[in-house]
């Protein structure tokens, strides 16, 4: 099987198969039980071609948005 291969040498995706990749990323909110409504945000790492697609968005996947849990 002949597979196209991008800058990089990753695979050419098409924007769904893109979408598809960059799925996985997360931004995983972590509550302490009997805690304050304040809790740690933790972010998945990209893998090397999800950091390359960030990159060329302009997009910092590291930037946290303030999650505030609905009571």
């Amino acid at each position: 099987m002949d597979t196209k291969r991008a800058g990089h040498d990753f695979p050419v995706h098409s924007f769904r198969t893109l979408l598809d990749d960059l799925s996985s990323v997360a931004l995983n909110r972590v509550c302490i039980p009997g805690g304050t409504e304040t809790g740690l945000a933790v972010a998945t790492t990209p893998m090397q071609l999800q950091a390359r697609a960030f990159e060329l968005l302009d997009v910092n996947p590291g930037q946290f948005v303030p999650i505030r849990m609905a009571s």
